[in-house]
């Protein structure tokens, strides 16, 4: 609008607030964009010094028409703010309206706590169809956190329109009450793709019902539900302990597993007793012993640990190289005799605790065990064989720092002459330290070069540049799971080029299907040992030779 017409625009909106004639006022916002900044300034002035009744409708239809208008005043919306935080009922009766500055009306009431707005609001969200009043409704109705928009919000948990759905989350979390709680709670494990947004919200709100939901999850039939409430439950901390001790009362292994896992992961030796008092109670499945002595050995701080020594006689390898690790941590010399008397007697539990001890990298318990005649020569035997070259180098280390260098020459001696081509190389990831040990031990015995990571993200890096010839990855791992880093192998190598095995305790169908569907090439389960490993590797090879 040329100057003559801008200057009759500021004139027009100024006759049209002497005398309260929103109809016209609203015609000259229509041109706003035509006219000068100049006179755009002077005529946002003017609506500022005017009535709230007047220039608040007037001031959400300019916004609301001209949505980039704010990005060149952004005072605009804190006038609007300052005049209707005064008149609250402009925006009420404005929200049951039908004209185009509704959608504004809808955000202020949420952005200015006008509580008594509520019931026009949940009439708005459930009369209109117009998604963006929809969305600003539920919005705003979570703002205000009243609970008798409850059942209004959720009616959108089930529409078809992720965007609205999410929304209705949203405000459900942010109201909190144990009915929005429920509600939440009936939505999650319909939909893979709002399941971490709730349980999110679970996890910020932490009151009883949030804590159990996150609980339940760990039992999930979802590898990816179950690590993301693995991930929340572990930065809630202490506050979930006593729940998570409960659950190792259970009869459920895996869930077992999984609360040991993260009882290690905070830390609090509250939970050493609640351990203790399971591993006492000798659990059927070799996984919870494992699990239940690895946490013992981050959580225990009794010397003298006796629960631990009964874990060197475990009939299972992998159980006896946790114990070793968890007896290392918490060793005095009552409890380093009670080993010396089991390792001095010849005979396959003597072998099967001196690798144990040895494959744990046992500093303390190795240092006040290698006098002993029997475990001394055991032990040379054992890591001058084709043990890997960092755990030899650990030792040996310890043996040249404690005087026994003639020991350390010896073991050197016999690894140069029993020294073998290696097979291939192995990509190992597990979340798991001591079950890395394991890998490490395993497959440098059958003759493999062995890369570790404990970390997926890492793995998945290190594996866009280099190809092993086998990759074995556990299934529930922080950050993204066995079957997601499976997802991003096949993206550069097929089941043929790169065979890959998913190893974990859980013997789930709807993990298998996904496994399946991700492109493993066998599913193997915990615990294992060299037989079972090289019985894998072994046939993955006669099918790639057929």
């Amino acid at each position: 609008m040329p100057g003559a017409e801008a200057r009759v625009a500021l004139t027009e909106i100024k006759d049209n607030i002497d005398k309260q004639d929103f109809i016209k006022a609203r015609l000259v916002m229509d041109h706003f964009p035509n006219l000068t900044q100049s006179e755009q300034k002077s005529i946002l002035f003017e609506l500022a010094k005017a009535t709230d009744d007047f220039a608040v409708p007037l001031l959400c239809y300019l916004v609301t028409m001209n949505q980039s208008i704010v990005s060149e005043f952004p005072t605009i919306p804190d006038t609007i703010s300052a005049k209707a935080v005064h008149s609250s009922n402009i925006i009420i009766e404005g929200i049951a309206g039908d004209v185009p500055e509704t959608y504004y009306y809808l955000k202020l009431a949420g952005q200015l706590n006008i509580q008594k707005a509520v019931p026009n609001l949940i009439k708005k969200l459930l009369k209109t169809e117009e998604k963006r009043l929809q969305l600003a409704a539920i919005t705003s109705l979570g703002t205000l956190a009243n609970p008798d928009a409850i059942n209004a919000i959720t009616e959108f948990l089930y529409v078809d329109d992720s965007e609205l759905i999410r929304a209705a989350i949203t405000a459900l979390g942010q109201i909190a009450t144990p009915t929005a709680i429920q509600r939440l709670s009936a939505k999650f494990g319909i939909n893979q793709d709002t399941d971490f947004q709730i349980l999110d919200i679970f996890a910020e709100i932490q009151d009883d019902i949030s804590l159990r939901k996150l609980n339940e999850t760990l039992q999930s039939r979802s590898a990816q539900n179950r690590n993301h409430a693995r991930l929340k439950l572990t930065k809630i901390g202490i506050k979930a302990v006593p729940m998570l001790i409960e659950n190792l009362l259970g009869r459920d292994s895996d869930q077992q597993i999984l609360s040991l896992n993260i009882l290690q992961q905070i830390g609090d030796e509250s939970a050493a007793l609640a351990i203790r008092n399971l591993i006492n109670n000798q659990p059927k499945s070799p996984n919870v012993r494992f699990a239940a002595f690895e946490a013992l050995a981050d959580l225990s701080t009794r010397k003298g640990d006796y629960v631990l020594a009964g874990g060197l006689s475990d009939p299972d390898s992998n159980v006896r190289l946790t114990a070793a690790k968890a007896i290392d941590r918490n060793l005095d010399k009552a409890l380093l005799n009670g080993v010396k008397n089991i390792v001095n007697h010849p005979g396959a539990e003597a072998i099967n605790i001196t690798k144990a001890i040895i494959d744990a990298q046992t500093e303390n318990l190795f240092s006040g065990l290698i006098e002993s005649e029997y475990f001394q020569e055991t032990a040379i035997a054992y890591l001058g064989q084709n043990v890997h070259k960092d755990i030899r180098t650990f030792y040996i280390d310890i043996l040249i720092k404690t005087k026994f260098e003639n020991l350390a020459d010896r073991i050197k001696h016999l690894s140069q002459s029993q020294s073998k081509q290696l097979k291939g190389r192995v990509c190992v990831v597990d979340d798991s330290k001591m079950v890395l040990h394991l890998y490490r031990s395993i497959i440098t015995e059958l003759g493999y070069e062995v890369i570790l990571f404990s970390e997926p993200l890492e793995a998945i890096s290190w594996l866009k540049n280099n190809k092993p010839d086998f990759l074995c990855t556990d299934l529930n791992m922080p950050e993204i799971t066995g079957i997601e880093l499976i997802q991003e192998v096949r993206k550069k190598y097929s089941k043929k080029a790169l065979p890959v095995f998913l190893v974990t305790t859980q013997n789930e169908i709807q993990d298998n299907k996904a496994a399946w569907k991700a492109g493993v090439n066998e599913i193997m389960f915990k615990p294992f040992d060299s037989k079972i490993i090289s019985a894998a590797f072994n046939k993955t090879i006669e099918d790639k030779n057929r």
